[in-house]
């Protein structure tokens, strides 16, 4: 009995000193990430600012990271005997990897980043020790980690957007703000995402620079187990945000009317989480000529198989920001939380360019930021999107193969 109740008294103790070393390195870690800022009084791996190198940090998804990259190729223009490193989401890392507009790519997990304490000290004391001379995070929409991952760099120019607080609060944006040397002025009506990436590349001294649809070359020949050699087009039935997507008794019936149309090979893309989604349109469709490919494919291998599509049909996702970059037509069922922000497309090159179709449901409610005050939870679709009509979107499709 004795040795049970002193067993437990030192599980007790135990416990509790396990949960005090957790408080205090917490409050370390704190101190050092973000209250005093002790990164500051650290030695430097070299002992010096490196001149030659420019951090460009640019934590997006993947939708808003391909919209982005017409203003990237901008950046070798702007510093072409710098050596970039391009600080990058974990999602798009593989696909920046591939590209030529930075010398370096280092994929930071967002995650981890938001939520272990250790990893953000680390991601944040490897920056530091770095020594860049310059740190730029062009992302009009700040959020406070990225924020501190510039600030990490303790470079003497550290360049940033005005900015707004749809993705930080007044507060952080208060501190944060001081912890830039320069904050670019930002026009302060709503700006189409392609025309804002390019007045911050103004901003930073390419007056004459135009914003245009991104291009992204061609990575090869897709592996044997993703070709399709019948002409196909891509659905895209799934989103970020369930109350986003269009219904999926819609893109059944779409389907079946495309396949009336004439018979349609169909390829249906997406997230691994997305597999059994894309498996309830294949089995309410009734359709042979389907093929799902939601979790088989990489960043890289999505971007070919749009590529090669005859069309695309998806809901508001990176998969239409990705047939904008390719050149494949694309319709895009589109809600009005953020209405005009990220689609429809405005260029200001006035060469011709494919530009996907927005088709959308107008209410007054528009620019709602997505706080949607017509469903009760997550698992209703917003009213914008779910009373996009079946006949609309096959009228479009079928204007444009019309030519």
């Amino acid at each position: 009995m004795m040795s049970a109740i002193v067993n437990k008294l030192k599980y007790g103790l135990r416990h509790r000193f396990f949960k005090l070393a957790q408080f205090l390195q917490s409050k370390v870690i704190q101190a050092i990430t973000e209250k005093w800022w002790l990164l500051d009084w650290m030695p430097r791996g070299r002992g010096r600012v490196d001149n030659h190198s420019i951090m460009l940090v640019r934590l997006d998804v993947i939708g808003d990271f391909v919209l982005w990259l017409d203003s990237a190729k901008a950046y070798r223009r702007l510093y072409p005997n710098k050596k970039i490193v391009l600080y990058a989401n974990a999602s798009c890392a593989q696909l920046a990897n591939q590209l030529h507009h930075w010398d370096e790519v280092v994929s930071i997990d967002m995650t981890k980043l938001r939520t272990d304490e250790r990893y953000r000290l680390s991601c944040f004391y490897k920056i530091y020790q770095r020594s860049f001379c310059v740190a730029i995070q062009p992302t009009f929409s700040r959020e406070y980690m990225g924020d501190m991952l510039t600030r990490a760099s303790n470079a003497s120019q550290r360049i940033g957007f005005e900015g707004d607080l749809s993705n930080i609060t007044a507060a952080q944006k208060l501190i944060s703000d001081l912890w830039y040397s320069q904050l670019l002025e930002a026009t302060p009506a709503q700006t189409m995402e392609l025309k804002r990436n390019a007045e911050f590349v103004r901003g930073l001294g390419l007056k004459a620079f135009l914003a245009d649809i991104p291009f992204i070359e061609s990575f090869g020949a897709l592996p044997v187990t993703l070709r399709v050699t019948a002409p196909y087009i891509v659905i895209v039935p799934g989103a970020s945000w369930v109350p986003k997507m269009w219904p999926i008794s819609h893109f059944v019936a779409l389907m079946k009317r495309l396949n009336d149309e004439a018979a349609t090979q169909f390829v249906l893309c997406g997230s691994a989480d997305e597999f059994a989604l894309c498996q309830q349109l294949i089995t309410h469709s009734g359709l042979e000529t389907v093929k799902n490919f939601a979790g088989k494919t990489s960043l890289s291998e999505l971007v070919e198989i749009i590529r090669h599509a005859q069309f695309v049909i998806a809901n508001d996702t990176s998969s239409v920001h990705i047939a904008a970059a390719t050149q494949t037509p694309a319709i895009c069922l589109l809600g009005g939380g953020h209405y005009g922000r990220f689609l429809p497309y405005e260029i200001e090159n006035l060469e011709a360019r494919l530009l996907p179709t927005a088709v959308s449901y107008k209410m007054d409610c528009y620019q709602c930021n997505w706080n949607c005050k017509h469903i009760e939870n997550n698992t209703q679709t917003v009213p914008c999107i779910a009373k996009i009509e079946v006949d609309k979107v096959v009228e479009l499709y079928k204007d444009f193969i019309r030519g």
